[in-house]
């Protein structure tokens, strides 16, 4: 039996999901990092995000986190004043420059195209904006106000929760062997819940929508979804990441039961995706495509291959970076040229990598247009990154670490990628197939497989169908 799948025996077997502390449900929320705590590799750089997560108390991520926070409050703020509107998007900001024009790749072109009346959209994640929009920051203060007050005045303590929260500690160590001091980080969770879960029932009465359309994970999302859920409307997510059988995120052995913090629906780039989830109960799986992907494959199919250039993606994943320093003279010998593609998220990596920052590698740090790369480079290295499913279908080489082999085994399998566990195996493997076939390698039957084709019309197809009936069953647009 793998980790996850004894992850999964073991949260099913202690009814975990059913669990409350101070009559708040938590265990969905801290499911993930449990999880990625049980997994832990010392060669994945986590970000201040995920130490914040498990820092108790103020540490000195979540006070930097709450200057953020603070800033883009007082910066950014609009009086909410939510407008009915037929759909809620609840907007991450992840937005690119895309032909000269910014915009959100994902949530855009469903906002542009949707026949209902209205939508309205609120940022629910502290990111740059590009102009004052109605926004979470201000009510994410009232949590770090609260997380103080209750600390101080020792409010929201369940004993009887605690008691049993002790005793999973314990189970955790035996059974996993890691040693995580669950109460403190649920009781945040709970802190948490309580200081949003108001603000997000206020905004969905006055929004009235027939239907919230989500991305991510982060704890405003979910605290958003369960509210709409109390309310009987239904939440729509877009697939965002890699969706296997060793994805925490998408992966639930106790389906039976609602999980509250589940979408009603799961969009997915396509079947294999789809085929590669166990959702709860109350979550139907719909195959939908990527509409992002196909619209850019589609505009720069005619940029011609550069036969030199390999592109790594690191995906905070030092192992990719320490491979590519050792890679690095071999390729100038061959006459290769490497760059590195940082994820949006790293912006920081001088500090996570100061050999890379010192080194005369090119690097890629702005959220530029990765499609661009993917459609001109000859090879694509990687670990855990989606990119490299995206790179199937573009003619060039797919090259996996071992570090994501259990993610990528699929393709491996299939023939679609080649496995490598050092920088001597990497060049060889790229000359031999340079050699065999001028690296050009033909997976457009599995790509379709990946990514369903006409996406934009099968989302705003399925999004029109759950308004006008919340309570329909969906027939697979693809069908």
């Amino acid at each position: 039996m793998g980790t996850l799948e004894q992850f999964l025996k073991f949260e099913k077997d202690n009814d975990l999901f059913s669990r409350k502390y101070c009559e708040e449900n938590y265990w969905q929320l801290l499911r993930n990092y449990i999880y990625r705590r049980i997994t832990e590799n010392p060669d994945i750089i986590e970000t201040p995000q995920m130490l914040a997560r498990s820092a108790q108390g103020l540490s000195a991520e979540k006070i930097m986190i709450l200057m953020k926070t603070l800033r883009y409050a007082i910066q950014h703020y609009v009086s909410p004043k939510p407008k009915s509107a037929n759909v809620l998007i609840l907007d991450i900001s992840r937005y690119l420059d895309v032909d000269g024009v910014r915009q959100h790749v994902f949530f855009d072109p469903i906002r542009e195209r949707l026949t209902c009346e209205s939508v309205y959209v609120v940022f629910n994640y502290v990111l740059p904006l590009t102009r004052k929009q109605p926004n979470i920051a201000p009510y994410m203060l009232k949590y770090y106000f609260c997380l103080v007050y209750a600390k101080t005045f020792r409010i929201y303590i369940d004993q009887e929760e605690g008691v049993f929260l002790d005793s999973l500690q314990q189970l955790l160590k035996q059974e996993f062997e890691v040693k995580i001091p669950l109460e403190p980080i649920v009781r945040e969770d709970v802190i948490f819940i309580k200081s949003i879960s108001k603000y997000a029932k206020s905004l969905l009465q006055k929004v009235n929508p027939k239907a919230v359309l989500r991305q991510g994970h982060n704890r405003q999302t979910l605290v958003i979804t369960k509210e709409a859920k109390s309310l009987g409307i239904p939440v729509i997510e877009l697939q965002h990441g890699v969706i296997t059988k060793e994805n925490i995120v998408y992966n639930y052995l106790d389906t039976i039961g609602s999980k509250i913090y589940s979408p009603n629906y799961l969009f997915t780039y396509g079947d294999y995706w789809s085929e590669n989830i166990r959702t709860p109960q109350d979550t139907k799986v719909i195959t939908v495509g990527y509409h992002y992907f196909e619209s850019r494959m589609k505009k720069l199919r005619g940029i011609k291959k550069q036969d030199n250039l390999i592109v790594f993606y690191s995906n905070f994943n030092r192992y990719i970076i320490n491979i590519l320093l050792a890679m690095n003279q071999q390729a100038k010998e061959h006459n290769y040229k490497i760059i590195c593609k940082m994820h949006p998220g790293e912006t920081m990596w001088r500090s996570y990598y100061p050999e890379l920052a010192e080194s005369d590698i090119q690097v890629i740090d702005t959220r530029m247009d990765v499609y661009e790369l993917l459609m001109s480079a000859r090879h694509h290295v990687g670990g855990t990154s989606t990119v490299l499913f995206e790179a199937v279908g573009t003619g060039g080489g797919i090259h996996v670490h071992l570090s994501g082999k259990s993610i990528l085994s699929d393709m491996i399998r299939a023939g679609a990628a080649k496995e490598f566990s050092s920088a001597e195996e990497l060049m060889h493997n790229i000359l031999k197939m340079d050699k065999r076939d001028s690296g050009r390698v033909d997976n457009s039957l599995i790509a379709s497989y990946l990514f369903a084709p006409n996406a934009l019309q099968n989302q705003l197809n399925s999004i029109n169908s759950i308004i006008q009936n919340p309570l329909f069953a969906l027939v697979n647009p693809l069908s």
